[in-house]
């Protein structure tokens, strides 16, 4: 990796790429250039391979020509005496091993002769080069043995000779034809021709013999006279074709006395004279005499035969050394060709990559200067002009100026685009924060008027029903501030003081769905800061909504929670089908770097919770994560960093004005088979909405009024019954037809309610009513969950009870005061005063602390076994446990 300062790092490959335009532009000239030399390498190896072929031509022929004419004289005088010998006349059988041992010394230098040989007539030559030597070492030994003993007929003797000179006639002729050039193969052909003629002189005088003992079958005297016609027509012809030096050589000796003498006794052999008494005429010359005259004619066109050869070897020489000057030559004009096209061509890249240069820094600045500090001021809502911002590049009226000219178009462009997109995105976002705070308005209206409703009235199929549409009511809001946060507000509900974890998670899982199948167990003692609760609930709600949407119906989500080292971390499990891999990745990934929410985002993904989980936790610092759960779904871990919360609070004064609510079984767990049940002993106090985001109800009500449920807590969950009047008896119970399973709801009580007897206070003037059981008093079933902790006495006096519409028989139902049970905080304009200051503890206040430390301090000495759950004492896994305002879990 290598740093440049306008890309960054960068790899080789983006190296490559940065040098790519100086290579496109040097392969104008490059690509010709290497084309010409190219060319100009393949002829030079074109002459180069002729140079070479010519001279291991020239090496062959100069090698071979002296053994080809060793092995042709010596295997001609084998064959000769080979004859005579099996004729019986004129057998010299020492002159027929003298000429068997110069034949084996001829052979002996076959195998460097015929490689060379292989190497100039190419394949050609191999089959022949084969056979040859097929015959030399297999046959050879076995047909002098014959001839020695007399076993072998002079046409086997004559053949077997013949054909061996005729392999060699033939490797000539391969090598003839692969001759370098025009006039060494030429030269090759006649040097042929004359090799031929010795041959068939040589065959003619081999026959002389047998022809003479007059012995010789009627096929070998056809054989004879066909030699020496030929040998005498081709010396004829030869004399005429070889240039004069060579056809001086020829004409002497057509004209000689040997070859006088021999065709003498050819004429006399073939056309015998009648002699004496019808007899035939004697031989014109003795034998002896003969094969003088024959062996010097032999020699005479050997000597013309090779100096023919040798006149080809010279060609071929002479082509070799022009061919070796032409490739020194051609080679170098090449390079150098080469060579000035490219520097000439690298001048000229030169001037165009410096013009693409200055093109590359004008447009980076464009870029990373001008067009960022325009988009800042579009961001900032600024305006903008587009004809004021465009860039202004100027590198004349060529290709690199219709280049820059296109960046100009571009950027224009780009501005164009992001302020349309920014205008559109703002547009979106206003009616995102209309529709949410309209939905706010009405949803807290809705929220007051079930209040009204739920307090006058006393049916409990008709409570059940307002109850129900209370809790989705208060989703409702949910879903508002979901589009509020989505829009880039903040929600209304806002928290000044710290708020206990437990409360937090709980009124998170009171705003979902199915809040009935959550289980949530222990979560550590720490409190979260107040501007960050209703973000942290609304995180929670929607991480418990989507656990409980997504798993089956009869499994339960799980809610734990730990302190690390870190924070604290709440995780949220499900038992559903979990999510595959690539699934995973994405919605973590979108966690981890939530991307700007628009049109498009919207249309591509419609799990709208998801985003409100990222912008929210993107906006304090929380990391959420998506993991696969040990049950086979997901868990969902949250992260709250330390700065976000606190281990010491102060006292709970947006508590104080609370009354302890306790219920108490009414008779022994032993008995009832029930576990007894803890009290209530505090809630959180009622958010307050911000002033610039509090959703605006009907004139004829101000917000002061207004049930504290409609600022993020459910009313049924923190509501302590403080201002409800106490019946004196039980409520009347209507009989109820039994319903169907399905119909009942999954909170539905049994029908023994004895051990929902409220207990007696220490002050009886003050008590809690205890809800109907077909009345899902969502109240009564979180405070069966908290921990039973010491009553306090109330101080109030319960105030008195309207009559009732029914003369007097039945207790009414206990009404709400407004204002009675809101929190100091919303009662009071926390602007009236720049610097509120914390009020001073009452004498009650300050006793009830003392009282609190001293019972703490007594109980942490005290070892206290865990219980297990036995029938004479039950006790609830999970038992939560109340200590003055705050609830934690054991």
């Amino acid at each position: 990796m290598t740093y440049n300062a306008a890309c960054g790092y960068t790899s080789p490959v983006q190296r490559v790429r940065l040098s790519g335009v100086r290579t496109r532009i040097l392969a104008i000239a490059f690509v010709p250039s290497l084309a010409l030399f190219g060319i100009g390498v393949g002829y030079t190896i074109y002459l180069e391979d002729e140079a070479s072929h010519a001279e291991d031509f020239s090496r062959s022929m100069a090698g071979s020509l002296s053994f080809t004419k060793e092995l042709m004289a010596s295997v001609e005088d084998e064959r000769l005496l080979s004859i005579a010998q099996l004729s019986g006349q004129d057998a010299d059988p020492k002159a027929l091993t003298a000429a068997r041992a110069r034949v084996d010394r001829a052979l002996g230098g076959l195998g460097s002769t015929g490689r060379s040989m292989q190497r100039v007539g190419g394949s050609g030559m191999d089959e022949k080069v084969a056979a040859f030597n097929k015959l030399v070492t297999v046959q050879l030994p076995g047909l002098r043995t014959g001839v020695d003993a007399g076993a072998v007929q002079i046409p086997d003797v004559y053949a077997f000779y013949t054909g061996l000179l005729d392999g060699v006639d033939k490797g000539s002729k391969i090598v003839g034809q692969n001759a370098p050039t025009i006039s060494a193969a030429i030269d090759e052909m006649i040097s042929l021709k004359l090799f031929q003629a010795v041959e068939a002189n040589s065959r003619a005088n081999a026959l002389t013999s047998p022809v003479a003992g007059g012995d010789l079958p009627p096929a070998l005297m056809a054989e004879y006279r066909n030699n020496v016609g030929l040998y005498h027509s081709l010396l004829t012809q030869l004399s005429n074709d070889l240039d004069d030096a060579d056809a001086k050589l020829v004409k002497d000796l057509l004209a000689g006395p040997a070859l006088a003498q021999v065709t003498a006794m050819e004429d006399a052999l073939l056309h015998p004279a009648p002699g004496k008494n019808g007899a035939p005429a004697p031989p014109p010359m003795t034998v002896e005499e003969w094969r003088t005259a024959a062996n010097s004619v032999s020699e005479q066109l050997f000597n013309v035969a090779i100096q023919q050869n040798a006149a080809g070897m010279n060609s071929a020489a002479d082509l070799a050394h022009s061919r070796s000057r032409a490739v020194l030559v051609s080679g170098g004009s090449a390079i150098a060709l080469a060579i000035v096209a490219f520097a000439i061509a690298v001048l000229l890249a030169n001037r165009i990559i410096s013009r693409l240069r200055r093109l590359r820094s004008e447009t980076l600045a464009l870029a990373e200067v001008k067009l960022p500090e325009t988009m800042r001021k579009i961001d900032a809502g600024e305006q903008v002009d587009p004809a004021a911002e465009a860039a202004a590049l100027d590198f004349g009226n060529d290709e690199i100026g219709e280049v820059a000219q296109a960046f100009n178009r571009a950027h224009t462009a780009a501005v164009s685009a992001a302020i349309t997109e920014a205008r559109t995105r703002e547009g979106v976002r206003s009616v995102f924060l209309n529709i949410a705070h309209r939905s706010q308005i009405v949803v807290a209206r809705q929220l007051e008027l079930l209040d009204q409703a739920e307090s006058k009235q006393e049916d409990p199929a008709l409570l059940d029903t307002f109850f129900r549409l209370d809790h989705l009511a208060t989703r409702e809001r949910r879903n508002a501030e979901n589009l509020i946060i989505l829009g880039g507000g903040k929600p209304g509900r806002q928290w000044r003081r710290p708020v206990p974890l437990m409360e937090l998670v709980r009124s998170a899982v009171a705003e979902t769905l199915d809040y009935a199948r959550v289980n949530t167990h222990r979560l550590p003692r720490v409190f979260v800061l107040g501007n960050v609760v209703a973000d942290l609930m609304h995180l929670l709600a929607e991480l418990v909504d989507n656990a409980t949407a997504f798993s089956p119906p009869q499994s339960r989500v799980d809610v734990t929670g730990n302190s690390v080292g870190k924070g604290v971390v709440v995780e949220v499990s499900d038992q559903g089908m979990g999510m595959p891999p690539d699934e995973l990745e994405r919605v973590n990934e979108m966690l981890r770097n939530p991307p700007d929410f628009g049109l498009a985002t919207l249309s591509a993904d419609s799990r709208l919770g998801l985003f409100v989980v990222a912008q929210l936790a993107t906006r304090h610092g929380i990391s959420v994560r998506l993991t696969d759960s040990d049950y086979g779904g997901i868990r969902a871990i949250v992260l709250i960093p330390v700065g976000l919360i606190t281990t010491d609070a102060p006292v709970a004064d947006h508590l104080r004005d609370r009354a302890p609510v306790r219920y108490a079984p009414s008779t022994p767990a032993a008995v009832t088979g029930s576990y007894p049940l803890p009290s209530l002993e505090s809630a959180p106090a009622a958010p307050e909405y911000a002033p610039e985001h509090a959703p605006q109800p009907e004139p004829a009500e101000p917000l002061a009024l207004r049930d504290e449920s409609e600022f993020g807590f459910d009313r049924a969950v923190f509501d302590t019954g403080r201002h409800h009047v106490a019946p004196t008896e039980p409520p009347y119970q209507p009989p109820q037809p039994e319903r169907p399973a399905y119909e009942r709801p999954v909170y539905q009580e049994p029908a023994d309610t004895s051990y929902l007897r409220p207990v007696t206070p220490p002050d009886s003037s003050y008590s809690r009513p205890v809800p109907p059981v077909d009345q899902p008093d969502t109240a009564y079933l979180r405070a069966i969950s908290q921990p039973e902790p010491e009553a306090r006495p109330a101080t109030r006096p319960t105030p008195s009870a309207p009559p009732s519409g029914n003369g007097g028989t039945r207790p009414p139902l206990p009404r709400r005061r407004r204002q009675a049970s809101l929190a100091p905080e919303l009662a009071e304009d926390p602007r009236a005063e720049e610097y509120p200051s914390e009020p001073s503890r009452s004498a009650d206040q300050a006793r009830d602390l003392m009282s609190a430390i001293e019972n703490g301090t007594r109980q942490g000495r005290r070892a206290r076994p865990e219980p297990y759950p036995t029938s004479a004492n039950p006790v609830l896994p999970n038992e939560q446990e109340g200590e003055g305002d705050f609830f934690y879990r054991r």
